[in-house]
């Protein structure tokens, strides 16, 4: 936000603190209404200045706002000027009419921010909503319903507020929800949407506790200051964000989210204990459903973070086996599958060989072509070699350059045949020397690799570029190989 629109909302906010100091009567509603109309000015016209890739998602936010505030201004015509009773008036149909707006606006922000389902993020609004909606239901719907001293219409009227105040907040709950949203103007419109909540709720709840409406100016100010935090959304430059894919990264189970998520899940039982405290009734007809609900919620979202929970072990289980470059099995995979193969080949009485394979002056390649060059070069090596090898045959990355081919019921001349094909699939001319091991069917797995690895080194002495087998059986040296 530039410097010349701070100024502005420090203007307007002083603006809107200035309202507590204005007698209470006509020119207070005077001064609320001007206040008001300044704030949604100013958020149309920083609209127009920003223009949005998808504007009409904020144009339909603020028609809700323009049309709270069409309510603001009967209200004060009918009680400051012409002196009628305010409620029920058409104040009301024009409050009530600002929620749809809104709420289909904040849906579509939604939408805009994370195409698809997110169940996750879908089970913690429903988690917030509903536990509000028992505290709602209990001290303040059902107390308006079961009122016999305002009329039908007055009562649905009244009952229409909270109702539309909980739809209201589970979509804000959703947004809060939504992955990605770390946005100046985020935090603004979130916190301007729950000030025009709680002034609806806290105005309800004060008049059910006192009987009354209140007379101060706390409330309206929590108003005021919601058309505020609204207006510093739109002027914040990240407002055309807002409506522009998140990272599609699900939002991460954070300790604030858990905080509220517990707060909202035991709505119900402080319902209840209030009641109990209370004396009254117990309005078991809204609280028992209500913690059913809540229950299921919590179980289906505590069932969601269990699958995540595993997937992401099992991810891991399988990031530990794979190695990171060349996506082959690592020496971990290496040691587990070599140890099975053993087992396996000692139960059926097969034969087993072990081969170790190093790339010949791989440093040298390094330095000359540099390490990017280097790690394309394993990339290339293994993804050619898996090619040509059998597919019964098991290549792992044994650490650097080395790398350990596993391969059953061969014998030890189809084996080094086998090997030999890996001459001419190995990229860029590169040369690789290798040792060739016979499993004797009762040496351990550090023995076996133990003897492979002594004839690679050997190979490497030797002048490189070729493979020295061990222990062949019969009439067949190593040499005619």
């Amino acid at each position: 936000m530039s410097v010349k629109r701070w100024i502005l909302v420090g203007v307007l906010a002083l603006g809107a603190l200035g309202y507590t100091a204005v007698p209470r009567g006509a020119l207070s509603d005077g001064y609320y209404v001007l206040v008001a109309t300044a704030m949604l000015g100013a958020a149309v016209l920083a609209l127009h200045a920003h223009r949005p890739r998808r504007i009409g998602i904020w144009i339909v936010l603020l028609a809700g706002m323009a049309l709270r505030l069409a309510g603001d201004i009967a209200w004060s015509i009918l009680g400051s000027v012409l002196h009628v009773e305010p409620f029920p008036s058409v104040a009301d149909f024009l409050y009530l009419a600002s929620y749809p707006p809104m709420i289909v606006g904040l849906s579509m922000m939604v939408r805009a921010r994370r195409p698809g389902h997110d169940r996750a993020a879908t089970l913690d609004a429903a988690i917030i909503a509903v536990g509000a909606a028992i505290l709602a239901g209990v001290f303040i719907i059902a107390p308006t319903i079961a009122d016999t001293t305002q009329g039908l219409f007055a009562r649905s009227i009244s009952t229409a507020y909270p109702v539309a105040d909980l739809t209201l907040l589970a979509v804000l709950a959703r947004l809060w929800t939504t992955s990605g949203l770390v946005l100046r103007s985020y935090c603004y419109l979130g916190l301007g949407m729950l000030l025009l909540f709680a002034g609806d709720i806290g105005y309800d709840a004060f008049y059910m506790t006192v009987g009354s409406e209140p007379t101060g100016p706390w409330f309206d100010l929590a108003y005021l200051l919601g058309y505020l935090c609204v207006a510093a959304a739109v002027l914040d430059a990240s407002m055309r964000s807002m409506t522009e894919p998140g990272s599609g990264a699900e939002e991460s189970f954070t300790r604030g989210r858990l905080a509220v998520l517990t707060i909202a899940s035991m709505l119900a039982p402080t319902a209840l204990v209030v009641e109990g405290l209370r004396g009254q009734p117990l309005h078991w007809q809204i609280i028992g459903p209500g913690a059913i609900l809540l229950s299921a919620l919590v179980l289906g979202r505590l069932s969601g973070l269990l699958q995540q929970t595993q997937q992401q072990a099992a991810q891991l289980k399988e990031l530990a086996r794979i190695d990171g470059l060349t996506g082959i099995p690592n020496r971990r995979s290496w040691d587990y599958e070599l140890r099975r193969a053993m087992d396996e080949a000692r139960t059926d009485g097969t034969t087993l060989c072990v081969a170790m394979l190093d790339l010949d002056n791989f440093k040298a390649f390094n330095d000359t072509y540099g390490h990017p060059a280097g790690d394309a070069l394993l990339q290339e090596t293994t993804t050619a070699w898996r090619s040509v090898l059998p597919d019964d045959a098991f290549l792992a990355r044994y650490g650097g350059e080395e790398f350990a081919v596993l391969l059953r019921g061969r014998t030890l001349p189809r084996s080094y045949a086998e090997l030999n094909v890996l001459r001419g699939a190995t990229p860029l001319q590169q040369a690789f020397s290798g040792g060739l091991a016979l499993w004797d069917g009762d040496e351990d797995l550090a023995a076996l690799v133990s003897r492979a690895d002594a004839q690679l080194y050997e190979a490497k002495r030797g002048g490189r570029a070729r493979i020295l087998p061990v222990a062949v059986p019969g009439n067949l040296t190593e040499r005619s190989l």
